[in-house]
């Protein structure tokens, strides 16, 4: 909540002279705000120089933390996802639920060159999701049905776990492939992808280790019969316990080539699943697994960017024969100059403010209003404006409150009536006493302004300006983030005085305080 607070003090002498004094208090409330929605701030560089369409955003997060501490729903359905105007809900999906390493991915219509900012929310156990992760992702297979892949070798879908199995624990020689034939990933010409893949290693076999499973891109035949890209023209992702390793290679490097290319992992073949992440673009290859880095590198020869087979491999051999498993398959554009930063805590989003301005916006409004010279022929008139802020995304609503009527001592000036919604108040007219308001809504950015019954009389009428308790003067249902200099949407507030031969000398004063109370 953000209030302002200004007292109005009107010296009537000899029936003549108004002059108004204001003096603004400023107090942000944060208490005020709702804890049912908490917001992280998810800050995208675009570095590439043009302004990119339909672009996917990997923000990974701790949701295991949310979810325990009662904040998010523990199947991640209150997540949402709002453009840089904290409004417009964007896109998105969400991969590894309830992990310390949970994917929000959504898409960006338009990411400006330079830096932006966007917006997850979460923590309103009534909602139910609303992802959409057939639209989000370039591939996406659960494998809930048959698979859109192509499967060779000994690869077989289980329909009942939702796995392909691409080798079985047998002690034969063994390869299984889900190839998407006539797939290129990303985009040209640098074909950056981002891919998101369980795997599964067994445990029951022959031998000290099988061999591996694979992700493979760019690859020159539907059936590569190795986990090493030498020969093959592509690039691949290997987790391989024949190796004991993690690794990336390129056409003609093999996953027992340097520490560079790898990392060490003898417990590959536990029998466990482990989700992974790939990333490749020409500079550098990226592979996670369980969210910790565990290859980053600029080396291997470069890929034939114009094969056009993609997928996954595993293979066995007599000698060495582990089962091999895949499972939940994601897959985006990826370029590494889009960059991002997400906060580190989760909170109330609290961009909320309110100043008082001059009638044209150009500078804040002084302490000092004056009617100047009033007489029984004219109307005394102060105009301001109410500029407020805050990204609260159900919108907000204006209260004001007075200390009382216009008055001195126990005179006061005679209110205006209130407004009806669209008729009554009062025409303030010289040589009439009369005082009251006149409030030109505006717009907010996002959304529509809607003035209460009581402020909204016969358009040119003043109401009553006599509220002793606070009370709603518009509403908007969305949020509102005003230009520098904007007199659409702010509030115009004409503060208006007559008087006439009956109206007795004094100082006249009234306490005005405004206040914006956001709705998240």
């Amino acid at each position: 909540m953000d209030t302002r607070l200004y007292t109005t003090i009107y010296r009537v002498l000899n029936i003549a002279t108004f002059v108004i004094v204001l003096l603004f208090i400023c107090n942000t409330n944060i208490s005020s705000f709702s804890a049912g929605y908490i917001t992280k701030t998810v800050t995208v560089t675009n570095s590439i120089g043009s302004i990119q369409a339909n672009y996917p955003i990997d923000a990974t997060f701790d949701t295991t933390t949310e979810i325990i501490a009662g904040r998010m729903k523990s199947n991640c359905g209150d997540i949402r996802v709002y453009g840089s105007d904290f409004a417009t809900p964007l896109t998105f999906a969400f991969l590894n639920c309830n992990t310390t390493f949970t994917s929000v991915v959504f898409v960006i219509p338009s990411i400006p060159v330079g830096t932006s900012t966007y917006y997850i929310t979460f923590g309103d156990n009534t909602l139910n999701t609303t992802a959409t992760p057939l639209t989000v992702f370039d591939k996406y297979e659960m494998f809930t049905a048959t698979p859109t892949c192509t499967l060779s070798g000994s690869a077989v879908w289980d329909s009942v776990n939702n796995w392909l199995q691409l080798t079985p624990s047998t002690a034969v020689t063994n390869a299984g492939y889900c190839n998407y034939a006539g797939y290129i990933p990303g985009v040209a010409p640098n074909r950056g992808y981002k891919v998101w893949f369980d795997t599964f290693t067994g445990t029951v076999g022959t031998a000290t280790g099988g061999q591996a499973i694979w992700q493979y891109a760019f690859d020159n035949t539907p059936t590569p019969t190795t986990e090493d890209a030498a020969g093959l023209g592509g690039a691949h992702f290997n987790i391989d316990e024949f190796n004991a390793r993690f690794c990336y290679n390129g056409a003609g490097a093999g996953c027992a080539g340097t520490a560079t290319f790898a990392t060490t992992n003898a417990n590959i073949a536990n029998g466990i699943w482990r989700s992974m992440k790939a990333t490749y673009s020409q500079t550098t290859k990226e592979l996670y697994e369980n969210s910790t880095l565990r290859v980053s590198t600029t080396l291997g020869t470069a890929p034939t960017l114009t094969n056009t087979n993609f997928g996954f491999g595993g293979r066995t051999t007599a000698s060495r024969a582990r089962e091999h498993r895949m499972r939940n398959f994601a897959l985006i554009k990826y370029n590494e100059l889009v960059t991002l930063a997400i906060s580190s805590n989760a909170r109330p989003i609290d961009t909320i403010s309110l100043t008082l301005r001059n009638s044209t916006d150009t500078a804040n409004f002084t302490n000092l209003c004056d009617f100047g010279d009033l007489s029984i022929i004219s109307v005394g008139s102060c105009q301001y404006r109410i500029k407020y802020s805050t990204t609260a995304r159900n919108g907000y609503s204006i209260q004001v409150r007075t200390s009382g009527p216009l008055i001195s001592e126990s005179n006061n000036v005679a209110n205006a009536t209130a407004g009806t919604g669209g008729s009554g108040g009062t025409n303030i007219v010289a040589n009439t006493e009369g005082y009251g308001v006149i409030i030109t809504p505006g717009s907010c950015t996002n959304g529509t302004n809607v003035l209460a019954t009581a402020f909204n009389p016969l358009p040119g009428n003043a109401v009553l300006f006599n509220y002793v308790s606070p009370t709603t003067v518009l509403s908007c249902d969305g949020p509102n983030i005003p230009a520098n200099t904007d007199t659409t949407n702010t509030i115009l507030v004409d503060q208006r005085a007559a008087i006439s031969g009956n109206t007795l000398g004094g100082i006249y004063t009234q306490t005005v305080t405004w206040t914006v109370v956001p709705n998240y």
